[in-house]
Formats: C-alpha cells, structure tokens, sequence
C-alpha cells in the first residue's frame, strides 16, 4: 500500500508502482470489455458499467469514434489519480459512476 510522507509527496518508486497499477488496470478493464462485446455479437453491459462516460456521449451522438475510445482510456486513470492523491473525493467519484451507468442502462 502506498504511503503518503508528512510533505503529502509521493516517492519516485511510489509515482512508478501507482502509475503501473493504473495502467494494469486500464489494460484489464479494456480487455474485459472488448472480450465481453464479442466483435458485435456479445453483450456491452459490462462495457456500459465499467465506462458509462464514453457510453452517454455514445447515446448522445449514436456513433463510435476517436473521441470515444480517448475517453475510455482516460477514465480509469483519471479515477487512478483521484484515488491516490485525493481518496476523500472517491465516494463522489463512485456515486457519480453508478447515476451514470444507471442512466446508460436505461437507455
């Protein structure tokens, strides 16, 4: 578990095992995704779960594009860095998270 130092500064090794830790994540989470989606003929519940975000812009422009593979990839590491460096903010972030997947599974 990493640690915070009275100065609140992360170590050169601490950025490093943090910045690794998002990035096995992002990478799994993906793939979960891509798996469970089934080039089109599975399922996107898990995908809409795990990156709502990228999904209500999906509803609101009823395309694919650039734009929304970028946002994927940039939640869970935004999440990351709000985890490691403001952890109180994470229960807003969760409760966020969940109005939005409840508003793309309705849709």
């Amino acid at each position: 578990m990493i640690t915070m130092t009275k100065n609140k500064s992360l170590s050169r090794n601490d950025l490093f095992i943090q910045a690794a830790n998002i990035f096995v994540l992002t990478v799994a989470l993906c793939l979960i995704s891509i798996i469970t989606i089934g080039a089109g003929h599975g399922t996107t519940i898990p995908a809409k779960i795990i990156f709502p975000y990228a999904y209500l812009v999906v509803n609101f422009i009823n395309s694919i594009n650039n734009f929304i593979y970028f946002l994927a990839l940039i939640q869970i590491p935004t999440y990351g860095i709000i985890f490691y460096n403001k952890p109180k903010y994470m229960k807003w972030i969760l409760v966020m998270h969940i109005i939005a997947t409840i508003f793309v599974l309705i849709n």
